[in-house]
């Protein structure tokens, strides 16, 4: 997590962060997005969309508008020891308002990890369900510069979706 340079609205994340590595997670979700076919909207811009937890929307095949918030903070470490597997998980913000994950309005929360070109989607509602059901306690709990984080191994749930990003080859 980083800080802001600024508490003012920015139009871009390279204004408003020190490290504003989530651009690269929306750019990459985009691309996906197109190269899937979609028409993906960005709302980078847009402090009413943001401020409502939205950074992309599109158009399914079936007419439904849906949106997305993408977080940059899919973990997926070198195992310890070769061969093994490796750690995969990411950060959900729990508790605390304004940005914990009961005030996202997206209908999904996708979270990559652009080196590997990898990525976990869930509906946001299921993860605050998760996050709120007792018999989901096994879920390991941090603090982080004030805010309570949740961290989630990629296959906890069998309702999240794990994939590759599209990418349009190298030249």
């Amino acid at each position: 997590m980083s800080a802001r340079k600024t508490k003012k609205w920015t139009e871009n994340l390279e204004d408003a962060y020190y490290n504003p590595k989530g651009r690269a997670g929306e750019l990459a979700v985009m691309e996906h997005l197109r190269l899937a076919g979609r028409n993906p909207v960005d709302w980078e811009s847009n402090k009413d969309v943001q401020q409502r937890g939205i950074d992309i929307t599109y158009t399914t095949e079936w007419g439904k508008e849906m949106s997305i918030q993408v977080k940059q903070n899919y973990v997926i470490e070198e195992p310890v020891v070769p061969g093994a597997p490796s750690a995969q998980y990411f950060y959900v913000e729990a508790h605390n308002p304004p940005k914990h994950i009961k005030c996202v309005e997206a209908d999904m929360m996708v979270h990559v990890n652009v080196e590997h070109h990898k990525f976990v989607v869930y509906a946001t509602k299921r993860m605050v369900d998760a996050i709120d059901m007792p018999r989901f306690n096994e879920i390991t709990f941090s603090q982080s510069r004030g805010v309570t984080l949740a961290r989630i191994p990629d296959k906890k749930f069998d309702w999240m979706l794990c994939g590759t990003l599209l990418t349009l080859p190298d030249e």
